[in-house]
């Protein structure tokens, strides 16, 4: 029954056609047996290093595989040479999603002190309406920039 199920794993078709294409010259082509081979050796890697990472978490006994689980794991099972690699690409990662955070918190306490203002405002006997409506596309204004700011640190975490 394992084996079956491991048979069912399998990355997309275009997600691996992307990483062949972007590790080899443009002017080589990959056979679809060697590109099934590069699947099914993923698959086996990740299997590999998952199950090794989940035996250090239950010796640990704990029902969950953290990161220090899986850079151990990787060094267990022989590739040394990509922890450091990996290391520095979690950190980027993580940077990025810091980022996002900030600026999404950034955006909701800009939303909140907005609304603040504009329930004082609307209190006030003599309130210019063309101001308001100023105060209104700001913050449209910051909230586009913001979406951009999060687009592209999402771009850079794709891509």
């Amino acid at each position: 029954m394992m084996t079956d199920e491991v048979e069912d794993l399998s990355f997309p078709n275009a997600v691996i056609s992307r990483v062949i294409s972007d590790a080899i010259e443009d002017n080589i082509t990959v056979s679809k047996d060697a590109k099934a081979s590069i699947q099914r050796a993923a698959m086996a890697f990740i299997l590999y290093t998952s199950v090794t990472a989940n035996r250090f978490a239950t010796e640990s006994k704990r029902k969950t595989v953290n990161v220090q689980d899986i850079f151990k794991a990787l060094q267990t099972n022989g590739f040394d040479m990509i922890i450091e690699p990996l290391q520095t690409t979690l950190e980027q990662y993580q940077s990025e999603m810091k980022k996002k955070k900030d600026l999404l918190k950034t955006a909701k306490i800009q939303d909140s002190s907005s609304t603040v203002t504009d329930t004082a405002d609307e209190k006030e006997e003599h309130v210019d309406k063309d101001s308001s409506n100023t105060d209104i596309q700001m913050n449209e204004s910051k909230t586009f920039e913001i979406d951009n700011e999060l687009d592209t640190i999402d771009e850079k975490h794709d891509g």
